[in-house]
């Protein structure tokens, strides 16, 4: 007898550089010390785990993970990286907290910008360009003007000690020497704007991807305020008429309203040209929104992929074979099913998640089709019925269709019988 694997569930870690995506739209993430690949274009899910880690995984780039293991591995051709002299060159001063995520990309003019996000809730955006020294005249106006500036922060006091904190400006000018054994060139790097929008620390930063020289620059963040907020620069008419200035603005904001949930998101990504973003949370879990109409810039939520934050402890098949559940020590359990399309094989997902614990769930089984018993480490036995709305999204996605007097009687959202006398010990797994 041949097997095939038809499904595969798993979260990311909690990491913001854990996850990568190709130009051919695949993406590589890390599960504990696996490598999850998922081809985004497809409907199916992760296809394939790459194993050989003993850590979590931190970091993926370009197929190349790095762990707690303190290991690097290739899986395609490698190179030795020689050992090389680093000295600080220049300190970018402004943010009131930690310095999440770098990115550089660049703008519509074709100049360097570095993007910075902070645990302080504000991202820097910084532009580098090459320097050109001035006329003899122009050169001393240039230092009297630094110099004035200079004067003028200082004057401001000490930026930490200001109530704004991290959204406090420096207009001070840097300047970057890179030699090299045919040139030295000279950059100078400028405080650009100041992005201020999420409610809490930014996690990640992220450009989008450039595939036409016309288009316009767009930033994509991510915060543990549930939020993600993609950047773009806008046109203002000056009172002189000029529109070649522009601000930086909240273009489109996706995610949930109203706090921390779940620590928010973790990361996030581009895919096929900007057209599609994708982010991952604290539990784990994917979510996405593409883009369906360019001339309105209109988003939706679309599909994704996800699985236990921890190990599964246990799993069963409902009786009618349709959907199966499992139980995990990330403190939940998830129904999963496939999904029939018109013209599509059929294609597996979480269903729902009936179960958020406040502690490790062990063990889960079905009584009925729609009623199920768990039991987790505080050593009591839950009896859960499905609700109408899993009812109705069971038969809406195709995966069953129940006969109307099996759920007779079910439309109170999550009810729930908690059997306090029926004590089991606990179990040794």
């Amino acid at each position: 007898m041949k097997l095939t694997t038809d499904y595969i569930a798993a979260s990311t870690n909690r990491f913001p550089t854990v996850a990568d995506i190709t130009s051919d739209s695949i993406v590589f993430f890390g599960s504990f010390t696996l490598v999850c690949i998922w081809k985004a274009d497809d409907d199916g899910g992760i296809t394939e785990t790459l194993s050989g880690h003993e850590g979590i995984i931190t970091c993926i780039r370009s197929l190349s993970p790095t762990s707690f293991d303190k290991q690097i591995e290739m899986f395609t051709s490698g190179h030795v990286l020689k050992t090389m002299q680093f000295a600080r060159a220049v300190v970018l001063a402004g943010h009131d907290d930690w310095v999440k995520s770098l990115t550089f990309g660049s703008s519509s003019t074709n100049v360097l910008v570095l993007a910075s996000g902070s645990q302080d809730g504000t991202i820097r955006l910084w532009n580098f360009e090459k320097y050109q020294k001035e006329a003899r005249n122009g050169a001393a106006g240039s230092s009297l003007s630094d110099a004035l500036l200079d004067a003028f922060e200082e004057s401001l006091g000490d930026f930490t000690d200001a109530e704004e904190g991290g959204r406090q400006v420096s207009l001070k000018r840097h300047f970057l020497s890179i030699k090299s054994a045919a040139e030295s060139s000279v950059y100078s790097i400028t405080f650009d704007a100041l992005l201020i929008g999420h409610e809490a620390g930014i996690t990640s930063v992220t450009w989008q991807p450039k595939y036409d020289q016309s288009s316009t620059p767009a930033l994509l963040s991510t915060s543990t305020d549930s939020s993600v907020i993609l950047w773009s620069p806008s046109s203002v008419i000056t009172n002189s008429g000029d529109a070649s200035a522009s601000i930086w603005i909240n273009r489109q904001r996706f995610g949930d309203v109203g706090g921390q949930r779940l620590g928010g998101f973790v990361g996030g990504v581009w895919k096929k040209d900007g057209e599609e973003v994708m982010a991952w949370g604290w539990s784990g879990g994917w979510r996405r929104w593409k883009l369906v109409n360019k001339a309105d810039d209109a988003w939706e939520e679309i599909g994704a992929t996800g699985g236990h934050s921890g190990h599964v402890k246990d799993l069963d098949w409902s009786p009618n074979g349709a959907y199966l559940i499992s139980a995990g020590l990330d403190q939940t359990v998830r129904v999963h099913g496939p999904i029939t399309s018109p013209n599509r094989p059929a294609t597996w997902h979480e269903l729902s998640r009936p179960q958020v614990h406040g502690y490790d769930c062990l063990g889960v089984t079905f009584l009925e089709d729609l009623k199920f018993a768990s039991i987790s480490d505080e050593k009591v036995t839950r009896i859960f019925e499905a609700p109408q709305r899993f009812v109705s999204l069971v038969e809406v996605l195709k995966v069953w269709h129940f006969e109307q007097g099996m759920f007779r009687g079910i439309g109170q959202p999550q009810q729930v019988s908690l059997l306090s006398d029926c004590r089991i010990k606990r179990l040794k797994v």
